[in-house]
């Protein structure tokens, strides 16, 4: 090839470039004038759109206002209605079961009065028969029979219930007779009288009048023995009959104090002691420790407590003057 040829080539080629470049030009200003076109139409139908939804939750709001109120009392009626159902039922129900017993009743007492018809007791008055005033007066009877027998199971002595409730309780891990104390003050004191029982009185009382020397011999021998239960009948931090007795006898082996102490008493010392929930028993020589965990009401202190306001009672009234004595007093003095 020549060099005029070259030049032509090359001449031809940058022509065709720039033609291109030109074409490339034009159609991008092209997509760009329909872009902007396009824009606006866009933005409207997103208008649109967002105004419609807001209108559709506009309406189903409203429709929640008005409807679900009416909704919740249709579902309230129903249950109401459900509820009112159900008791009329369990109304029929017991009706009927108090009807079939009072018939179940009725047929055992005509059945009863057709067996055991000849041996009650007939009246007869102006020569008819009444049938109806036997039967009522068995059934009086057998009703009174009834009413004695359960009077007597209820109305059971007072020692047999606290007899009966100490025999079934279980025995304490910690006894009266395994405390040092108690039994040094046996010692010292001796053996019981043969007339003293362990629930006697424990009050010390002054004898009114002049005695002779046997009584006041058994009576001395009966205050020494006496002085012992004493100290147990009071609480030991108070020095205070028991109001509401509290121990750990029942405590499991280890654990148990034979003492009884005033609740107050044994939880203020509980609360001031150094170790959380346990404090040295404050009995005198005791060498126990007292557990919060472990105490729990001393209900044989209790009942024995009982026992002794009641006999104090029964003491008190035995020494009062009887009321023939009051009546015939005015009369003596005048």
């Amino acid at each position: 090839m020549t060099t005029g040829e070259n030049e032509e080539t090359s001449e031809e080629l940058a022509a065709a470039v720039a033609h291109a470049a030109e074409d490339e030009g034009g159609c991008s200003r092209e997509t760009l004038a329909e872009v902007e076109e396009l824009g606006p139409q866009l933005q409207t139908e997103l208008n649109r759109a967002r105004d419609f939804l807001q209108r559709t939750l506009r309406r189903m709001a409203v429709y929640a206002t008005r409807a679900l109120p009416a909704l919740s009392a249709d579902a309230s009626t129903r249950q109401q209605e459900e509820r009112r159902g159900e008791r009329k039922r369990l109304r029929e129900r017991e009706a009927a079961a108090i009807a079939s017993a009072v018939h179940t009743a009725e047929e055992l007492w005509r059945s009863e009065r057709e067996i055991f018809a000849p041996f009650l007791e007939k009246q007869t008055e102006a020569g008819e028969a009444d049938d109806e005033e036997p039967d009522a007066g068995v059934v009086a009877r057998v009703q009174r029979r009834l009413k004695r027998a359960r009077s007597r199971k209820t109305q059971a002595p007072e020692t047999e219930t606290e007899r009966r409730f100490l025999l079934n309780r279980p025995l304490p891990a910690a006894k009266l007779e395994n405390d040092p104390c108690f039994n040094m003050i046996q010692r010292i004191c001796g053996d019981r009288p043969a007339d003293c029982s362990a629930v006697d009185d424990v009050e010390l009382r002054e004898s009114d009048g002049e005695e002779s020397e046997e009584d006041a011999g058994a009576d001395a021998e009966r205050k020494r023995f006496l002085k012992v239960p004493l100290v147990f009948f009071r609480c030991p931090i108070t020095q205070e009959k028991f109001t509401e007795p509290v121990s750990t006898r029942f405590a499991p082996d280890g654990e148990a104090c034979v003492h009884v102490f005033e609740k107050e008493a044994i939880l203020a010392a509980l609360r001031r002691s150094n170790a959380p929930g346990s404090v040295a028993c404050p009995f005198a020589g005791c060498r126990a420790t007292i557990r919060a965990a472990s105490l729990q009401e001393d209900v044989e202190t209790k009942l024995r407590m009982q026992h002794d306001a009641v006999k104090e009672a029964q003491e008190a009234l035995d020494r009062e003057p009887s009321a023939v004595a009051l009546l015939d007093a005015p009369a003596e003095e005048s």
